[in-house]
């Protein structure tokens, strides 16, 4: 169940994160070079729609990702998990403090009825957004890093690995890949 969790939460955080970068790097400069006030509207709608979806997106990661942390919480590599939400929990004050205020009056701009300080606002937003960005970037990595492997490289739930055998080289004991040296006293390698 604990696996099924894990995937579920990491692609939920991880589709947040690629909408979240896109806006950031893609969506926003493209809206931004439009001639006239089409950018600006282009931006105005994304508010609205972005400003209702995304909350509950947010929201959703955190709560998932919390269950996650307490169901594992005696799992190898629990703290990863806890730092993600940690993370999450950030970007969500981010959210509220910072960039929400703003989008909430960008959502109310016309081209006719514009703050003499429109641009500076668009900024502002741009610049909180990109950190907010870094944020949930680096709680994604923290989630898809699998933090449940063995120091064998035997993933959790995987038959045991196949225990290696000795090559006729290496019959004395000696780890495989170890450099063999002549021994004298046994008259062959070790």
């Amino acid at each position: 169940m604990l696996n099924a969790l894990e995937v579920f939460t990491t692609v939920i955080v991880g589709l947040m994160v690629g909408v979240e970068f896109s806006v950031a790097f893609f969506i926003n400069p493209i809206l931004d070079g439009l001639p006239g006030d089409s950018g600006l509207r282009g931006r105005t709608r994304g508010a609205r729609l972005l400003g209702t979806v995304m909350p509950f997106w947010y929201v959703a990661s955190l709560i998932l990702a919390t269950i996650w942390a307490v169901a594992g919480r005696h799992e190898r590599g629990a703290g990863l998990v806890v730092t993600a939400v940690g993370l999450l929990i950030i970007s969500v004050i981010m959210s509220i403090l910072l960039l929400a205020p703003i989008n909430n009056r960008v959502k109310t701009w016309t081209a006719d009825g514009l703050p003499a300080d429109w641009k500076q606002q668009l900024n502002w937003w741009d610049r909180f957004h990109y950190a907010r960005v870094a944020v949930i970037i680096a709680a994604f990595a923290l989630l898809a890093a699998d933090p449940h492997m063995k120091e064998d490289g035997e993933r959790r739930g995987d038959a045991p690995a196949i225990p290696r055998t000795a090559s006729p080289a290496h019959a004395s004991g000696a780890p495989a890949g170890a450099a063999s040296s002549p021994d004298p006293a046994s008259g062959g390698l070790t």
